[in-house]
């Protein structure tokens, strides 16, 4: 199984690419296919963001993705065969996903907090995200195949930057819907969440 990984807040300096992410600037966000040892990452190199992919020497590098918006934020699924990304289109961001040469792009859901953590479910099937719905933001999951959008959470504080527990089984998401930046958790489809 392929384990993929969101580095948000590490500096990567691979040779001929530069730095990848840093502290400052979670938007360049990289993510490793830990078995393949390839680098997804999103670069404006050529004037707009898009997706490339690299070896881990940064001497291997395609660009995946050629449209006119913003495509960032990539994750590789759990085989390796597939990556996600944010896309914005128009003044909001969008979640797609395309196999890993870069072909297939499709649009699974519309209205996703970009900066906020997404994760691939260990089966591949769904991916969390938090979105806006409503004037809030809630935990929400896609099924990649048939992109049924699942509602995880609604309150009045904002849940977001969902993760999948090892097992699959539950979801760990933060909060504000107690005042304070809280960890919650749910069970995998349930609504709302408990204290962690």
């Amino acid at each position: 199984m392929v384990f993929s990984r969101l580095i948000p807040f590490v500096a990567i300096c691979l040779p001929g690419i530069g730095f990848l992410a840093t502290a400052q600037s979670p938007s360049g966000a990289a993510s490793l296919n830990i078995e393949s040892s390839e680098i997804a990452f999103a670069s404006q190199r050529d004037g707009n963001w898009e997706i490339y992919v690299t070896d881990s020497g940064g001497r291997s590098q395609r660009r995946l993705t050629r449209r006119d918006v913003q495509d960032r934020f990539p994750l590789w699924s759990p085989d390796g065969a597939r990556i996600a990304f944010g896309s914005q289109v128009h003044s909001g961001w969008e979640l797609w996903v395309m196999d890993s040469s870069g072909t297939r792009e499709r649009r699974l859901c519309s209205q996703i907090v970009a900066k906020s953590a997404r994760g691939w479910s260990r089966d591949g099937k769904r991916i969390a995200f938090a979105a806006v719905a409503d004037e809030n933001i809630d935990v929400y999951a896609v099924d990649v195949e048939s992109t049924q959008v699942t509602r995880l959470t609604s309150s009045p504080g904002e849940d977001r930057d969902p993760s999948w527990s090892p097992d699959g089984t539950r979801l760990a998401f933060s909060s504000t819907r107690d005042s304070l930046r809280v960890r919650h958790s749910i069970r995998n489809g349930g609504l709302d969440g408990n204290p962690v």
